[in-house]
Order: structure tokens, then sequence, then C-alpha cells
């Protein structure tokens, strides 16, 4: 894998910082959403800087991990940015409604890529708006919501026979075996 990634990791962490730092002042449960995937893409990062080389899965994982974190912290920044206009405060008084958004996109993801029909996903996206509009509306998610959400994911993943192993699970997975927890 080239370097380039690497150093687009470097700066990523970089121009992230003032949000992670954020995110640590005010206890934010998304830290615990992400702690694995980060650990282990830190941890791979600084072994590429320290051994020059990786590994071909370790790569992969590196690679993955990184586009992960990337496109989570990107939605993340949108709904502070657009939202709360930045207001950490605010933001994270509704963070389980963003929490519940997160996963309807990580679910929706995980359904496209098996199925790369609109139609069969529909369902979640059509959840993923309705939380979306809590969230734009500074309202919190109620009981009923998380129930739906359950329903909708739970037809949907029996409907087309899909197994859902959460990628904060995986990386939990590859830390453990990395021995980084």
């Amino acid at each position: 894998m080239q370097d380039v990634l690497y150093n687009d990791y470097a700066s990523w962490v970089i121009e992230k910082s003032e949000l992670f730092n954020k995110l640590t002042h005010h206890n934010s449960i998304l830290l615990e959403r992400y702690k694995y995937a980060k650990e282990v893409v830190k941890h791979l990062y600084q072994k590429k800087l320290d051994l020059k080389t990786l590994t071909e899965d370790e790569e992969a994982i590196f690679s993955f991990g990184f586009y992960y974190l990337f496109e989570e912290f990107e939605q993340i920044s949108t709904i502070l940015n657009k939202t709360y206009n930045g207001d950490i405060k605010r933001f994270n008084a509704n963070i389980d409604a963003i929490n519940l958004y997160l996963s309807a996109v990580e679910f929706e993801q995980e359904i496209y890529n098996s199925f790369p029909d609109f139609e069969k996903a529909k369902p979640i996206i059509d959840l993923e708006f309705e939380i979306l509009t809590l969230i734009e509306n500074e309202e919190k998610v109620s009981k009923e919501m998380y129930e739906k959400f359950d329903e909708i994911s739970t037809k949907i993943f029996t409907d087309l026979k899909l197994d859902f192993y959460p990628i904060n699970e995986i990386f939990f997975d590859i830390a453990d075996e990395m021995g980084l927890l």
C-alpha cells in the first residue's frame, strides 16, 4: 500500500483533533462506539512508522478502519456543524438520537453491500430520515423509536437472511487478537 494513505491518516488525525478533544472533554459515548477502530488503526499506523511495513492483512485492516472512521466522523462533523452550529454541548445532549442514526446508516450500508437494491434498504432509509428529522429538531429519541428500529432491522435481516456483525464489534475482536485490550 502506498504511504499516501498513512499520510492521509496523519493529516486526518490532526484535522479532527479539535473534535476528538471536544468529544473527550464532554465524555461523549461516541468515543466508545469508535474506541476499538481508533485503537487498531492507531496501532497499525505506529507499527508502519516503526517497522516501515505491514502484512497484507494489516494493511487491509488499516485501510478499512481508516476509511470507516473517516466516513463516520464526516457524518458526525456535518451533524455537529449543520444542526448544532458546532455547539458540542447541544450535540452531546442529543447523542442517543445521533448514535441511533449512525447505527441505521451502518445497517443500510450492510444491506446495500449485500443487495445493491434500493428497495431492500428502503425501510431502514426511511427510518434514517425520521431519526435525522428528530436530530435536526433537537428532539429526543423515544422508546418507541428504538423499538421501531429493532423491528425494522430484525425484519430486514431475517427476510434477506443476513447476519449482521457491527463494525465496532469487528474491531473489538481485532483489537483482542492484536493484544490491545
